[in-house]
């Protein structure tokens, strides 16, 4: 049972999981509505800390303010449901800042791993036991944190306009 948690967790780190929103609204009236929103200028004191922009035929790019490194964003796919309407797709992307630092930790621990069968030093063990599980799990927080608060952003700045029109 603890296994399978943390392989969904490792899962959901690398390939969070997409959300679908149902509107009542064509795909050119949420288009536009999403278009307006991208009009508002973002920044980290203003209320609209996220900026986007328009990849394709339905796909908009959106980003939170912040470190390049440490910011979170997703993908919103906008289609037309099969029940009238329209639907978004929500893919959340990981911050790369939060892969590195994952994957930075493992080598560590493989690099106090080798020092420890070396060396016999306690100390190097314990190093890479803490490399092992605390800054792993600690980037799989603050990455889902993280993700969080875009969908929270999504559902204040997208989600609930949309819904008003």
């Amino acid at each position: 049972m603890l296994v399978s948690q943390v392989i969904r967790y490792f899962k959901e780190f690398f390939h969070p999981p997409e959300r679908r929103y149902l509107y009542q609204h064509s795909q050119y009236e949420v288009t536009t509505a999403i278009f307006k929103i991208l009009d508002n200028k973002p920044g980290i004191f203003s209320e609209n800390d996220m900026a986007g922009e328009f990849i394709g035929d339905g796909v908009f790019y959106f980003e939170l303010v912040g470190r390049k490194m440490f910011r979170p964003a997703m993908i919103i796919h906008i289609r037309d449901s099969p029940n009238g309407g329209s639907e978004i797709l929500i893919k959340p992307i990981t911050a790369i800042g939060w892969k590195l630092m994952f994957f930075t930790a493992i080598t560590g621990t493989l690099a106090g791993l080798t020092h420890f069968i070396i060396t016999n030093s306690i100390s190097s063990l314990l190093n890479s036991l803490v490399l092992l599980f605390v800054i792993p799990i600690s980037c799989i927080f603050m990455a889902r944190a993280s993700d969080a608060a875009t969908e929270d952003r999504f559902k204040r700045f997208i989600d609930k306009p949309i819904r008003s029109l």
